[in-house]
């Protein structure tokens, strides 16, 4: 296993991206959101990439770690 400095990268994305992730609490549905910004975080002996965010669903703004999303494309 290879050992990084940061847990998770916004290489893979953009500011303004569309992106999904699922929610622990509703593991069954997608939540949507556009990505604000980026933020690094030391936490645990690692920096941990967040991305802030506006939620379409709960219409509202959330702080979700980077590794768990994925870009929203016409075959999601």
């Amino acid at each position: 296993m290879k050992i990084t400095e940061n847990f998770g990268s916004e290489d893979k994305f953009k500011i303004g991206d569309l992106v999904w992730w699922t929610d622990l609490s509703q593991k069954e549905r997608k939540q949507v959101g556009v990505i604000e910004k980026f933020i690094k975080k030391y936490e645990g002996g690692r920096i941990l990439v967040f991305a802030r965010l506006f939620c379409v669903s709960k219409s509202k703004y959330e702080e979700i770690l980077v590794i768990t999303l994925h870009k929203l494309t016409t075959q999601n």
